[in-house]
C-alpha cells in the first residue's frame, strides 16, 4: 500500500452508504436516524485499522428509507462516479474498492450489533 498523502475534503472519495432500516430489527424503521448519526460520529473517530480510510475517503452514513437511491453512491467534489471510476481512484493509491467496501461492511456490522446491544441493556 502507498502512503496515503493528506487530502483536502473536496479530493477524497465521497460514499454515501445507505443502511437499511431492517438491520435494525423490526423497530428498524424508528431506529434508523438516530442510529445512522451515531455511527456517523463513531465512523468519522475510528481508533482501529479503519482510520487509513479515512485519509481518503468521506464516508457518508444514511437511512436507505428510499428504495429508488442505490445503496452505494461514489462522488468527488459532488461529481458523481461509477463504482470503475472509484476503484481506479483508489487503485492510484494502492488500494482497493472491494476492500473499502468489505472494512465498511464489517464496521457497520460492528456499530450496529454495538447499537442493538445498547437498546437491550436500557
Amino acid at each position: 500500500m502507498k502512503k496515503i498523502p493528506s487530502l483536502s475534503d473536496d479530493r477524497k472519495l465521497n460514499v454515501i452508504f445507505r443502511i437499511e432500516p431492517g438491520c435494525l430489527g423490526p423497530e428498524g424503521g424508528k431506529l434508523i436516524d438516530d442510529f445512522c448519526r451515531s455511527a456517523q460520529t463513531q465512523i468519522e473517530h475510528a481508533s482501529d485499522h479503519f482510520t487509513s480510510w479515512n485519509k481518503l475517503v468521506i464516508c457518508q452514513l444514511a437511512p436507505g428509507n428510499n428504495k429508488a437511491l442505490p445503496e452505494v453512491q461514489y462522488k468527488i467534489n459532488n461529481k458523481a462516479l461509477s463504482s470503475e471510476k472509484a476503484e481506479k481512484y483508489l487503485s492510484a493509491f494502492g488500494m482497493q474498492l472491494n476492500d473499502f467496501e468489505h472494512d465498511l461492511n464489517e464496521k457497520v456490522v460492528d456499530l450496529i450489533d454495538t447499537h442493538l446491544a445498547s437498546l437491550s441493556r436500557q
